[in-house]
């Protein structure tokens, strides 16, 4: 099997028979679900069938694995940990299962998700989350980690993953990863009405890194307002792109009924500041939230050739282009 060929699924397999020493059958016995499908018999019922869970669930074309064959990802998660710490020959720590998954060994998974067109930004901001959150201890982590890389590889949907994950995070161990989340913006930041709408330029983000393009645009959708950017924002039309120092919802984008945007930070840790393109003074839009004392928040008007830059390292440029 080509690299090219590798699913997420597959690469999650493998990962864990090489690396951790749990075969085909036995992790298939842990993350396959015990409800009937339409032949009467659960997908865990038949875990000895060899040639059924290899042409079926490990090597099943990407789109083709339906989500059902799965159990619930969470506890799923729990019953893979406990089989990697109870191995005969050599179990794991919490921490050589973080290695595991958050190292090179768990790239191939990134890569097989990178190929079906996922946000590995996101899953790149979420792993790197629970790596260094002190909050939790080395086994919540590893738990926490193991939910994102089972729903990720199993559903191809890195987004819903990182749901899932937050969601497990706070209701298991009683604490979220994610910032809280702010009163809405004003009312005159309200959906935009594309009837209203005067012409089809659309506005963007470019993010630029040691003063080069690095991405593709990241096009401000009216129809998904607010839109959200931060390493965990999770919303329909999201930007994750970001540096770990951004907070998990940094800031938000609005647009008025006129078409106007405008930025808005969300009591961020690091803060966000807008250099205008026109050579004005930098706007502060929120400040860190060590300085953030007295500080009232309201939104900004952001305008082509603006650079945003979001905690220390994050820079995006903003952009217009015609809608095609």
């Amino acid at each position: 099997m080509s690299s090219s060929e590798i699913t997420p699924c597959y690469a999650l397999f493998k990962l864990m028979k090489q690396k951790g020493g749990l075969n085909y059958k036995e992790l298939a016995s842990r993350i396959l679900s015990g409800r009937p499908l339409k032949d009467g018999k659960s997908p865990a019922s038949k875990v000895n069938d060899k040639s059924w869970i290899s042409r079926f669930v490990v090597h099943a074309p990407m789109g083709s694995l339906p989500e059902s064959y799965f159990g619930n990802f969470s506890t799923s998660a729990l019953w893979v940990i406990s089989g990697l710490k109870s191995k005969k020959a050599k179990a794991m720590t919490g921490q050589q299962i973080i290695d595991m998954l958050c190292g090179e060994d768990g790239q191939e998974i990134e890569r097989a998700l990178a190929f079906i067109h996922q946000d590995v930004a996101l899953y790149r901001n979420v792993m790197t989350r629970i790596q260094f959150d002190n909050g939790f201890s080395v086994d919540e982590r590893a738990e926490m980690v193991m939910v994102l890389v089972l729903c990720s590889a199993c559903t191809g949907d890195v987004r819903r993953a990182a749901m899932e994950t937050l969601s497990f995070s706070k209701s298991i161990h009683g604490s979220s990863m994610a910032t809280p989340l702010i009163t809405p913006s004003p009312e005159r930041l309200k959906n935009y009405n594309p009837q209203n709408a005067a012409n089809s330029v659309r506005v963007g983000l470019l993010r630029v890194v040691d003063g080069y393009v690095a991405s593709d645009p990241y096009w401000l959708d009216p129809l998904n307002c607010p839109v959200e950017i931060g390493s965990l924002a999770l919303e329909a039309g999201s930007i994750n792109d970001v540096e770990p120092d951004v907070s998990s919802i940094h800031a938000r984008f609005a647009v008025d009924e006129a078409g106007n945007w405008f930025i808005e930070g969300n009591q961020s840790k690091n803060g966000t500041i807008l250099i205008p393109g026109t050579g004005k003074e930098k706007v502060i839009v929120e400040p860190s939230k060590s300085d953030r004392e007295g500080f009232e928040s309201h939104p900004i008007q952001i305008h082509a050739g603006d650079e945003i830059i979001l905690g220390k390292n994050t820079h995006y440029v903003v952009i217009e282009g015609l809608e095609r």
